[in-house]
C-alpha cells in the first residue's frame, strides 16, 4: 500500500484509500470471471447423473406424464416432494436450453456468484484483497467429504439443489458473525429458511450448523436467546412455502404401499445407504476424504498457528463451528441410520453426513490469514511473490490435491473429441436414447444390462425398469416400492454379473419390459427380433412367448495363417492393401487409394469360419471421413455369397468410429448401422468378406479388427427377407 503524501488532508488520504480499495475489489472481479470462464471451458462437457438425473427425469416427467405412465418410480406422486421452486427454475432452463443447455448455460453465472460471494466473505473477514481473492479460487477446487457430497464448483457444474446453498454459504456465514450482537441477527437465518425451498436438507444442516455455534460460544442472556429465538421463528417463516407443499403433499399422496416383511425393508435400506453415507464407511472413501481433507487441514492449522496473540472471539466461532461442521453430522448419521433402521422406517434425511462439508469454509478462513500472516512478514518483493505463487497455487495446485481431478478432465476432453454429447455413467446412453424417442411409443418401458442407466430415461423421454440411483425416489414411495427396487436391482446386478440373458429376461417378464438392451459384447441370442444395434447396445423386443430361445455363447475366430492370406478379392483401383497381424487375435488393414477416378477403390480382408448366424466384430477404423461405405459378405462352402451387408457412414458416425467397439449382425437383419442387403437361410456362410470403399481417388483409410466372434445359424425352411 502507498504511503501518505506529505500534505495531504486527513479527507484526501481517505478518498486516496478507498481508491484503491475500489481499484483492488476491480481487479478481483475481473480475477474471477476470468477463473469462472476457464473453468467453464475446462468442465464444459456435463456430467449428468445420480441425484442430477433423477431431478431432471422428474421435472419432464411433470411436463410429459404419458412419457412415464408405466415407469415404475416417475409414474407416482415422490416428485411432489421435491422442492417447486427449483424446478421452476430448471424448468424454465430446460424450455429454452435443452437438457444439456439448461445446465452448461448455467454453469458461468452460478460459477461467478461463486467467487464473487467467497471473495466477498473473505474480504470482510480479513480486509486484504489479495488473500480473498487467491483464496476464493483456491476454493474453488473440488474437495469431498465422507458423505460423498464436495465442496467447490464441481457441485456447481452440476447444478444441483444444493448448488444454491453452497453459493450463498459464505456470506451468510460472515452475516451470522457480524450480526451476532444485534437483531439484525435473524436476517441470515432468514435467508437460510428462504434456501430451504430450493434444497431442504442443505439449508437445514448450515441453519442448525449456525445456531449450535452461536449457543456454544456466547454465554446465555434473555437478550441472546430471545435473538436466537426470533433466528428460529425467521427461519421457519422462510421456510414455509415447501414446508406447505410437502405436508400438503405427504397427506394427500398414498404411497404406503402393502405391507412388506421387516426383514425384506431392513435389507433394502441397508442397501440403499451402502458407501459413503452409512457404516461402516468404506476404506477406499475414507481414503480419499482424507487425501482432500488433509492438505486443506494442514493450511488451516498453519494460519492459525500465525495468529498467535492475534485469536479472539472470531477464532473461537470459526473453531466451534468447525469442529460441529466436522464432527455432527458423522455422529447424527449414525444415531440417525441406526434409530430409523431399528424402528423399520426410513430416515427422513438419507445423507446427514453431506453437512460435514461446511467444515471447509472454516479451513478457506484460515487458509486466507495464513495468506494475509505471510504478507506481513516480507517485504514488498517477498509480497509479490508469495501472491503470485499463491494464486498459481489456487489456479493449478488443485488437480494435484486430487489427481484424479486432472486425469478426469482429460478423460473428458477424450470423450469430447471422440464425439461424444454426454458424459455418464454408463456408455453410449445418448445415441441409444435417440433412437428410442424417434423409433418406439410413448409408453414403452425399456430394461438395459447396466445398473447404472438413470440417463437414458430424460434423454430418451422414455420408461426404465430400474436404475441404481431409483433408491432416492423409492424412499418417497414408501416400503413396498423400496423392497421392489431392491429385489429389481440386485437381480439386474446378478445378471449382469452373470452376463445372462435369460435372467436378464426373467426380470423383463416380471416388470413387462416391451424392450431389453443388452451388451453388444455378451452372448445374444440369435433367433430374437433385433431393433438396434449400436456401439455398445442392441436392443431387441422381449418375445411375446416370454422366453428366447437359450442364448448361443460366440466362438471366437482364430487368425493363425500369415497375415497376408486373409487378404480381401475386392481391392479395385487401390493402390496398396497392406495386412498385418494386431495383437494375438486380429489384423490390421491399411488401404492405399489409387489415382484412377473412374473406378472404386476397395480393401479389406477375407478369413474363414465356422457355419453362424451371427457375426460379433471388434473393430477400430482409422480415418474415417475417407470412407464411403463397410461391406460385410458372408460366402458358402462352395464360395457363393449368401448374407450381405452395407453400412454407409454418416457424419456422426465418423467421430465415433476412431473409437474401438463391437458391432454385431445377424442374418437377414438390419441394425443400427449395417443395413440387410441380401440373405439366403437355406445355406450357412462359412466365410466372411470384410472391405472398405474409399470416398475417393488417392486417400487411405483402414481398420484394426481387434478380433472376431461367431454364433451357430439357426436354419429355416426359406430365405429370409432382406431388411
Amino acid at each position: 500500500m502507498l504511503a501518505p503524501r506529505e500534505g495531504d488532508t486527513a479527507e484526501e488520504n481517505a478518498r486516496d484509500a478507498a481508491g484503491r480499495r475500489w481499484l483492488g475489489h476491480g481487479v478481483a472481479v475481473v480475477l474471477c470471471v476470468a477463473f469462472a470462464s476457464s473453468l467453464w471451458l475446462r468442465n464444459s462437457l456435463t456430467r449428468i447423473a445420480g441425484d442430477q438425473s433423477n431431478i431432471v427425469t422428474m421435472i419432464t416427467a411433470q411436463d410429459a406424464p404419458e412419457n412415464f405412465a408405466r415407469d415404475p418410480f416417475f409414474s407416482g406422486t415422490a416428485s411432489a416432494f421435491y422442492p417447486p421452486f427449483f424446478c421452476s427454475i430448471m424448468r424454465w432452463l430446460i424450455a429454452h436450453f435443452g437438457i444439456l443447455g439448461a445446465h452448461r448455460v448455467a454453469q458461468f453465472p452460478l460459477t461467478v456468484i461463486y467467487l464473487l460471494v467467497m471473495y466477498g466473505a473473505l474480504y470482510a473477514i480479513t480486509r486484504s484483497t489479495p488473500a480473498a481473492v487467491v483464496v476464493a479460487m483456491l476454493s474453488a477446487q473440488r474437495l469431498m467429504s465422507l458423505g460423498g457430497s464436495y465442496w467447490g464448483v464441481d457441485t456447481v457444474g452440476t447444478v444441483q439443489p444444493r448448488t444454491f446453498v453452497l453459493i450463498f454459504t459464505p456470506a451468510l456465514f460472515f452475516l451470522a458473525w457480524r450480526l451476532r450482537e444485534s437483531w439484525w441477527f435473524v436476517l441470515p437465518f432468514a435467508l437460510t429458511g428462504l434456501l430451504l425451498n430450493v434444497n431442504p436438507p442443505g439449508a437445514l444442516f448450515f441453519g442448525g450448523l449456525l445456531g449450535a455455534a452461536f449457543l456454544l460460544t456466547h454465554r446465555t442472556s434473555n437478550v441472546r436467546s430471545s435473538r436466537l429465538a426470533a433466528a428460529a421463528v425467521a427461519f421457519v417463516i422462510g421456510a414455509a412455502p415447501f414446508a406447505y407443499t410437502h405436508v400438503t403433499a405427504r397427506a394427500s399422496s398414498k404411497v404406503e404401499g402393502p405391507a412388506v416383511p421387516r426383514e425384506d425393508f431392513m435389507a433394502a435400506l441397508e442397501y440403499r445407504f451402502a458407501g459413503t453415507s452409512s457404516f461402516p464407511i468404506e476404506t477406499e472413501n475414507a481414503h480419499q476424504f482424507l487425501s482432500n481433507f488433509g492438505p486443506m487441514l494442514f493450511l488451516a492449522a498453519a494460519g492459525w498457528v500465525l495468529r498467535n496473540g492475534k485469536r479472539g472471539p472470531l477464532d473461537r466461532w470459526l473453531l466451534c463451528f468447525f469442529l460441529l461442521a466436522a464432527i455432527a453430522p458423522v455422529v447424527a448419521q449414525y444415531v440417525m441410520q441406526k434409530t430409523f433402521m431399528a424402528m423399520g422406517k426410513a430416515p427422513p434425511i438419507a445423507n446427514v453426513m453431506r453437512a460435514q462439508k461446511n467444515a471447509y469454509l472454516v479451513m478457506y478462513v484460515y487458509a486466507a490469514f495464513l495468506i494475509l500472516e505471510l504478507m506481513a512478514r516480507t517485504n514488498r518483493r517477498g509480497r509479490v511473490l508469495l501472491v503470485v505463487t499463491a494464486g498459481a497455487a489456487a489456479i493449478f495446485g488443485g488437480p494435484l490435491l486430487r489427481a484424479e481431478v486432472f486425469r478426469a478432465n482429460l478423460s473428458q476432453l477424450r470423450e469430447l473429441a471422440s464425439g461424444n454429447r454426454l458424459h455418464v455413467e454408463a456408455p453410449d446412453i445418448d445415441r441409444v436414447a435417440d433412437w428410442a424417442r424417434d423409433e418406439t411409443p410413448r409408453d414403452a418401458l425399456f430394461l438395459f444390462s447396466h445398473t447404472r442407466f438413470a440417463p437414458f430415461r430424460f434423454c430418451a423421454q422414455r420408461s426404465l425398469v430400474t436404475s441404481f440411483t431409483d433408491g432416492g425416489m423409492a424412499l418417497y414411495n414408501g416400503p413396498a416400492r423400496i423392497v421392489q427396487w431392491h429385489r429389481w436391482q440386485s437381480r439386474l446386478r446378478e445378471a449382469v454379473e452373470d452376463r445372462s440373458v435369460e435372467k436378464l429376461l426373467k426380470l423383463a417378464n416380471e416388470a413387462r419390459a416391451d424392450y431389453i438392451g443388452i451388451s453388444a459384447d455378451w452372448p445374444g441370442p440369435p433367433d430374437a427380433k433385433l431393433v438396434y444395434s449400436g456401439h455398445h447396445w442392441d436392443v431387441y423386443e422381449r418375445p411375446k412367448a416370454g422366453s428366447f430361445a437359450s442364448p448361443i455363447p460366440f466362438e471366437s475366430v482364430r487368425f493363425d495363417k500369415p497375415a497376408t492370406s486373409y487378404r480381401s478379392n475386392w481391392v479395385g483401383r487401390s493402390q496398396q492393401v497392406r495386412i498385418k497381424p494386431e495383437g494375438e487375435r486380429g489384423l490390421r488393414c491399411e488401404i492405399v487409394g489409387g489415382p484412377d477416378a473412374s473406378q472404386h477403390h476397395y480393401g479389406g480382408v477375407r478369413f474363414p469360419t465356422p457355419p453362424f448366424g451371427a457375426l460379433r466384430l471388434d473393430m477400430t477404423f482409422m480415418f474415417p471421413e475417407n470412407i464411403e461405405a463397410v461391406w460385410l459378405d458372408g460366402h458358402d462352402d462352395a464360395g457363393d455369397r449368401v448374407l450381405r451387408w452395407k453400412w454407409r457412414p454418416t457424419i456422426r458416425d465418423r467421430a465415433q468410429m476412431t473409437k474401438r467397439a463391437f458391432y454385431t449382425v445377424r442374418g437377414g437383419q438390419s441394425g443400427r448401422y449395417f443395413v440387410a442387403e441380401h440373405a439366403d437361410a437355406t445355406r450357412p456362410a462359412t466365410s466372411v468378406n470384410l472391405f472398405l470403399q474409399l470416398h475417393r481417388p488417392d486417400r487411405r483409410a483402414g481398420f484394426v479388427l481387434h478380433g472376431a466372434d461367431v454364433a451357430p445359424p439357426r436354419l429355416t425352411s426359406g430365405p429370409s427377407e432382406a431388411k
